[in-house]
């Protein structure tokens, strides 16, 4: 798949920093509009895991782990397309995901949805996406950086529940919510918990990614993620 070559003849790096200055609160914002308050609620953005149709693709295998971090984060600025693998799938689709989980690149047609939109909180950077033998596949696709920001997740913020677990023989202890600190969010659509992990997006976002239909993206509500606490609290007789 290749195409207009948008991305190779773009500045390198393209940024979308944060725009509006709402009240803070834990995982939600307090916005007025005309008059209103209105509650934001916050999602974590990733890929549509019920298919292996769409393409997935790896990247360099010169390009270590802390330095794909550092480009997800927006702390890496590279002056040249970075190289990506496909490895599997045929649909290309508006926001691709990588083997490494860290890496994802956006279409063109999402990054003209996003600026126009004045989407804050991203940025992207040049790639260009090769067949195992080598062949030029896409240079329509950015790398996609997380520049906004808010405090690193916080556990004690996080509601402890207990889950039935039969195969294990008793019952987990889980974290239900991704919560950070108040006043840590620096108002960005778009940003990382402590500059790592997973992505998260204002209800904004998520409405406009499914007015637009863009493909391959999914959300959860960051209140109902929940982390399994390591072992078994109780036995079955």
């Amino acid at each position: 798949m290749s195409g207009s070559g948008f991305f190779q003849e773009a500045k390198p790096w393209r940024d979308h920093r944060r725009g509006r200055t709402p009240v803070r609160t834990r995982t939600r914002r307090e916005v007025r509009i005309d008059g209103a308050l209105v509650t934001e609620i916050f999602h974590v953005l990733y890929e549509d895991f019920s298919t292996d149709r769409n393409v997935r693709v790896a990247p360099s295998p010169e390009l270590t782990a802390q330095e794909e971090r550092a480009l997800l984060a927006g702390e890496l600025r590279p002056d040249a397309p970075v190289l990506f693998t496909l490895v599997s799938g045929k649909l290309w689709t508006d926001f691709l995901s990588s083997s490494t989980v860290i890496s994802n690149l956006i279409s063109f047609r999402l990054v003209e949805i996003l600026e126009r939109e004045r989407v804050t909180g991203w940025a992207t950077y040049r790639t260009n996406v090769f067949s195992r033998a080598g062949a030029l596949l896409s240079a329509d696709y950015g790398g996609l950086a997380v520049t906004g920001r808010s405090g690193p997740v916080d556990d004690s913020l996080s509601a402890e529940v207990d889950r039935l677990a039969p195969k294990a023989g008793g019952a987990r202890r889980v974290l239900v919510g991704l919560r950070f600190q108040p006043g840590s969010w620096d108002g960005s659509d778009i940003f990382l918990a402590g500059g790592r992990g997973f992505i998260f997006v204002t209800q904004r976002v998520r409405e406009l990614f499914e007015r637009e239909r863009v493909t391959n993206a999914r959300f959860k509500r960051a209140e109902d993620i929940e982390r399994r606490l390591p072992g078994i609290i109780s036995r079955n007789g």
